[in-house]
């Protein structure tokens, strides 16, 4: 098959990490952000990176301006340069953890942030920046300014100091982020998955019900799906994990409507079902692998009236 009949490129990566169609003899680059197959000739980035990006700034620049209680405004006060140096040995640190560290152009040297103006200013320094580079007058917009010449900057990393922007791009957001009050909320429980964190971002409207995991990427759109999702993967702990130390609340949990509520309990005060060990609280475990031979065997006793297994 030749380039032009191959409707769709399947890319397969080489050993030089770059991308080679199994259909037809057409190549391609990795991008160097996501090091995906790249589909447009000459570039070195992504439209999926360039977008990703142009939202890190963008989001500061929507947090700062709707959800702060005093949104910023760009006509406001003088603020203090955030490129300061400080004059004590001490770092100056937000409350509550609320700091972030960027660089200092000139010297190398690092400071805390202290604010949302100092925030959008490191921004508004990339901007002027990038504008002397170019040869362009100093932007009235920073924000849009560093949006616009996302594509620009990926593509000419030497000239943008891509590498030192991005972190502070990525720094300033968070600093954002938390100063407004809008970092993720996070469940409680790690995804069932990967182990990952599961979180739910802040929307103009309020806290999104889509709950999304840092680490494999999966989605649930609601709560109850979320829900439904752990709960099948702890039904089915007694075969996949059978070796598993559990306390009977646990099993009670992993056994929710399969089993009468104080069955657990009753085996445990009758003597049937015996503790292993004790937890760092000094509550009994039990294992789960014993359990499951238990109940099998008191379900199969059950199965032809079809009630719940008890006592």
């Amino acid at each position: 098959m030749t380039i032009e009949e191959c409707m769709s490129h399947n890319w397969v990566i080489q050993a030089d990490q770059q991308y080679a169609c199994s259909e037809c003899p057409a190549t391609a680059r990795a991008c160097v952000q996501c090091h995906d197959a790249l589909d447009v000739d000459g570039r070195i980035s992504c439209d999926r990176c360039v977008s990703r990006w142009q939202k890190v700034v963008r989001d500061v620049w929507t947090w700062a301006t709707h959800f702060q209680q005093d949104p910023y405004s760009p006509i406001s006060s003088a603020r203090i340069d955030p490129n300061r140096v400080s004059t004590s040995d001490d770092d100056v640190r937000l409350p509550f953890g609320l700091d972030s560290i960027v660089s200092d152009f000139d010297g190398g040297r690092i400071e805390s942030l202290r604010n949302v103006g100092d925030a959008i200013d490191v921004l508004a320094t990339w901007a002027r920046r990038w504008a002397a580079t170019r040869s362009e007058a100093p932007p009235a917009m920073a924000v849009e300014y560093l949006a616009g010449l996302t594509l620009w900057a990926l593509e000419h990393q030497d000239v943008s100091a891509w590498p030192e922007y991005a972190r502070d791009a990525r720094r300033v957001r968070a600093l954002v982020r938390r100063l407004v009050g809008i970092a993720p909320e996070r469940e409680a429980a790690p995804c069932v998955h990967c182990g990952g964190q599961i979180i739910r971002e802040w929307e103009r409207d309020g806290l999104s019900e889509l709950r999304r995991c840092t680490g494999c990427g999966l989605e649930w759109p609601e709560y109850s799906s979320l829900m439904h999702t752990n709960h099948l993967v702890l039904q089915g702990l007694p075969e996949t994990h059978p070796g598993l130390r559990v306390t009977l609340d646990d099993a009670n949990r992993i056994y929710r409507g399969r089993i009468a509520p104080n069955l657990l309990h009753m085996w445990v005060k009758r003597g049937k079902l015996l503790a292993i060990d004790r937890d760092v609280r000094g509550g009994a475990v039990y294992m789960l692998g014993h359990i499951k031979e238990m109940v099998d065997a008191a379900e199969a006793k059950k199965s032809a009236s079809g009630d719940k297994v008890s006592a």
